[in-house]
């Protein structure tokens, strides 16, 4: 029975060692440069060229091709054995155009420091929010330009901004008495 599954792990390696030999590949771009390339059974070809004088533990530049059917949405491509502290190369359509992103991975590395850094400026920017953003709870949606200093009427926009009296006008309780429309009836406005 150990002979069968040896023979069964040897015939699988190999069967995978030559199915990754005839997806890689090398070739030249129009400019000359050579592209060791990758397909997967996506469909997803990886091409990626680094420079010959690029020394072992030096930095250099190296130039990333993925080419994949639409289909898929987004590929990405991790630079190192592990995804933390390697650069994350992320790639997806949009419309007509191709979007990329390079990113690294390392909220892990971070543990719980990363949490205690978001509460504390979370709760920094509570008083920045309560002291700098003005109320809008009862203001009708038709009054939001005023509110924030474009004005416009039924005839276009009235003159530009019209300063902070319109602002308290908004925020002030209006009394049955007032000449003027109350704020919270202006959707019934033509």
């Amino acid at each position: 029975r150990s002979a069968i599954m040896r023979w069964s792990s040897i015939l699988t390696t190999v069967a995978f060692a030559g199915s990754a030999t005839a997806q890689t590949t090398t070739y030249r771009d129009s400019q000359g440069r050579t592209f060791s390339s990758y397909t997967d059974r996506a469909g997803v070809r990886y091409g990626i060229a680094i420079p010959t004088s690029a020394a072992p533990g030096q930095s250099f530049d190296a130039i990333l091709q993925i080419t994949a059917p639409i289909s898929i949405g987004w590929v990405g491509l991790a630079w190192g054995g592990g995804m933390t502290y390697n650069p994350l190369s992320i790639v997806w359509p949009n419309g007509n155009d191709v979007m990329i992103s390079a990113r690294m991975a390392f909220r892990a590395a971070l543990g719980s420091k990363v949490y205690f850094i978001f509460m504390v400026v979370n709760v920094l920017c509570i008083p920045i929010i309560l002291i700098f953003y003005p109320e809008t709870k009862g203001i009708a949606l038709e009054d939001m330009d005023a509110l924030f200093g474009k004005v416009e009427t039924a005839q276009g926009v009235d003159g530009g901004h019209q300063g902070p009296e319109d602002t308290e006008r908004l925020l002030a309780p209006q009394s049955p008495g007032d000449a003027e429309e109350p704020y919270h009836d202006a959707s019934t406005r033509v």
